[in-house]
């Protein structure tokens, strides 16, 4: 099948630099990617790990399972979806099989059985949900995702996010991301957003059944409509320049001569991301004839639709010029998408502050960003920060009433234009027509109670495939140390 390439377009902040000056110059690196092939669309293969601890009693234990009614309705023959439940323990409930109606029907009675039960194996349910993953016999054309639908109040087993994090990159296996939904406001969302960050998923906050619908009609619309996967970045920089930081919120490996490669993870068809980079550049002892190269690198990813990894070449190049020549105005779309990333950190800041107790210094974060977009006209960006300086407002506003868990979905969905709970900042472009049409599917028709589902299951671990229902003990795995480092505001 035939498949359009991605487009990369390295853009700099100012083209003409003063030859006499050092200089603090941000740039992006535009990646578009085409519209879908007129093609079927490829397979999926899930995994939905499903927290069932005492902490999920009520509302929240009963908008994972309208969450996951919605996604069998909308699987096909062709996909195939594992279950995994934990709690003190963790239970196989279904081993991967194709979306028959008959299988639909199964799945539909298993989880509405679903009951809380006590304490919260985080680690132990992931590790069951990548060994399903492991064990399963892939389509090599399928997208493969473990969801994660919890709280994550982690209290057994690998409990603190290092370890956490150690574990899932320790157990990872290629071409299997992880996202994750919070469920409730007392959700740990640092926790969330940090390993679905690091797995190459994406992280939601499940604030009310329908935000959760809408968040999770975009994750099923973005993996259906997913162009490419394993995006990465590699770039060196040229004599006199520094990599200074990475303002996206997604992984950065350092390497040899200040080299870094940065892991931008899945980009849908139709989307448009922007890696938002800030260099140092030393002063050059005269003005030059022409355009310079201050990054060169290339880029790597897997084209969903051939299945065959691609790579291209990339050079970001600049003008040193004579100081009356150089740029006094900067590219416009640069600057606005490195504000947008730029805000991401403001806005970790302001976290910081309203974790100690100081929600008037947090406001202030927010509020003199919120004036520099101003000053750069930046309109809409500036009236979103105003807007969401009131999730800190006091402590309140912060931990009764969300401000946490909706400002780590705000900052994941900014890092790649990823939607947050369904949401988007206004003028800017997030989301695609596969996620915009899974919505309105998600939304219409029936409720997804799911009560008239199918036949009664006696017994959960009576399964045609002999072991499902099996108790699943947690493995703790070494430790692995890659060298990566998370920039920070």
């Amino acid at each position: 099948m035939g498949s359009k390439s991605l487009i990369f377009t390295p853009r700099a902040m100012y083209g003409k630099l003063n030859y006499q000056e050092g200089h603090a110059l941000d740039a992006v690196i535009q990646i578009e990617a085409p519209k879908m092939p007129d093609v079927d669309r490829p397979p999926l293969d899930l995994n939905a790990c499903i927290d069932v601890s005492g902490s999920m009693r009520g509302e929240k234990l009963q908008m994972v399972k309208q969450s996951l009614y919605k996604l069998i309705e909308h699987l096909g023959d062709n996909d195939r979806l594992s279950v995994v439940t934990f709690s003190t323990e963790v239970r196989v409930i279904a081993r991967p099989k194709a979306m028959t109606a008959k299988r639909k029907e199964e799945l539909r009675e298993r989880i509405r059985r679903l009951s809380d039960e006590s304490m919260t194996n985080f680690s132990g349910g992931m590790v069951a949900s990548l060994d399903s993953m492991r064990k399963a016999d892939p389509d090599p054309k399928a997208l493969r995702r473990v969801l994660m639908f919890t709280d994550g109040l982690a209290n057994q087993g690998v409990s603190d996010i290092p370890g956490i994090l150690s574990l899932a990159e320790a157990q990872r296996i290629a071409g299997v991301s992880i996202t994750t939904l919070g469920y409730g406001t007392n959700h740990n969302p640092e926790l969330l957003q940090a390993l679905a960050a690091q797995e190459g998923g994406n992280f939601y906050y499940a604030e009310n059944p329908d935000k959760i619908l809408t968040a999770f009609a975009n994750e099923l619309g973005g993996l259906i409509s997913t162009a490419a996967q394993q995006v990465k970045i590699h770039l060196t920089p040229a004599k006199g320049v520094v990599i200074r930081e990475v303002y996206n919120d997604i992984t950065v490996t350092p390497g040899d001569k200040g080299a870094v490669t940065i892991e931008v993870g899945d980009v849908l068809a139709e989307a448009e991301v922007f890696v938002a980079i800030g260099m140092d550049i030393e002063k050059r002892s005269k003005a030059l004839p022409r355009k310079t190269a201050i990054l060169k690198g290339k880029v790597e990813y897997l084209d969903v639709a051939s299945k065959k990894m691609a790579s291209k070449d990339l050079s970001l190049k600049v003008h040193f010029v004579k100081p009356a020549d150089a740029d006094s105005e900067p590219d416009k779309l640069t600057r606005e998408h490195v504000m947008i990333q730029k805000s991401a950190k403001a806005e970790a800041e302001a976290r910081v502050h309203a974790e100690r107790g100081d929600y008037g210094a947090a406001q202030g974060v927010m509020m003199a960003f919120a004036a520099a977009a101003e000053e750069r006209g930046l309109q809409d960006l500036a009236e979103d920060m105003r807007g969401s300086s009131q999730l800190y407002a006091s402590q309140a506003a912060y931990d009764i009433g969300g401000g946490r868990q909706k400002g780590l979905s705000r900052r994941a969905a900014k890092a790649r234009y990823k939607p947050a709970g369904g949401g988007q900042m206004k003028g800017v472009k997030i989301g695609t027509s596969a996620q915009a049409s899974m919505v309105r599917s998600f939304k219409a028709g029936s409720s997804a109670s799911g009560g008239d589902a199918g036949p009664l299951i006696k017994n959960l671990a009576e399964d045609v495939d002999g072991d499902e229902g099996k108790k699943s003990k947690s493995k703790k795995s070494p430790v692995s140390q890659t060298g990566q480092r998370r920039r920070s505001w």
